[in-house]
Parts: C-alpha cells; sequence; structure tokens
C-alpha cells in the first residue's frame, strides 16, 4: 500500500493545485451567496414597487372619478347657463388628463409584474391570477 504525500507537502505542484481548486470553491460559495443576496434584495424591490404602483392605480382612479363627476356638473352647469364654455372645457381636459395618468400608472404596474414575473422565471398569469384573488 502507498500513500502519496505530494498533496500535503506545502510548495509542491500538487499542493498548489489542491489549494487553487479550494479558493476556486470558496470563491464560487461565497458567488452564489452574494447572487441569491442580490436576487432576494431585486424581489423585495420590485415587490414594493408592485405594491407601490397598485397604491397609485387606486389614487389615479379616485381623481378620475372626481373629475368626471366635476366634468358631468360643469356641463350641467353650462347647459343651465351658469357656467361658461372655457369653464367647460378646462374641466374636459382636467378629466383627460387624469384618465391619461390612469392608464400610465396602469402601464407602469404592468412593467413592473413584467419585470417581477421575468425575474421569477415564472409565468405573467400566475402573478395577476393570485393578485385577483386577494380582490
Amino acid at each position: 500500500m502507498s500513500v502519496p504525500i505530494d498533496p500535503w507537502i506545502p510548495g509542491t505542484r500538487s499542493n498548489q493545485t489542491q489549494r487553487s481548486n479550494a479558493a476556486d470553491a470558496e470563491k464560487a460559495r461565497l458567488d452564489l451567496v452574494n447572487t441569491e443576496t442580490s436576487a432576494k434584495s431585486n424581489i423585495r424591490s420590485l415587490c414594493e414597487s408592485l405594491a407601490n404602483s397598485w397604491k397609485s392605480i387606486e389614487i389615479a382612479r379616485l381623481r378620475v372619478d372626481i373629475a368626471r363627476r366635476t366634468y358631468e356638473l360643469m356641463e350641467a352647469g353650462f347647459q343651465n347657463g351658469i357656467v361658461e364654455f372655457l369653464n367647460l372645457e378646462s374641466t374636459k381636459k382636467d378629466y383627460a388628463d387624469y384618465r391619461y395618468r390612469l392608464l400610465q400608472s396602469e402601464l407602469a404596474y404592468l412593467n413592473t409584474a413584467l419585470e417581477l414575473a421575468s425575474v421569477l422565471n415564472a409565468d405573467m398569469e400566475i402573478l395577476t391570477r393570485s393578485g385577483s384573488e386577494k380582490k
């Protein structure tokens, strides 16, 4: 029976190769831990962005409702001769602006959801289905 002692003698080629392999394995382990930490942080950030986007959509919807009701009242006032045409058109423009902002908020939400689905390597339908079940 022979036991090679070369790997245990410092400075030999076998010892250096063994140390290099051990250092490469440790570096790979640390890289994996770093990648996992980065991925977790990215997912948390995207989830927070998604929650914030949803709140923005809710606010935008409320603003659209207020603008719509204001326009309806201004239109009724115009029909009764109380409101000037310029004020009616200004209110109509505000209503259109708020609808546009709502669409922008919804687009931002969908973009964030798509990015989260991509990061999770999941189907977008799964995210939207689970989100609609919570409503």
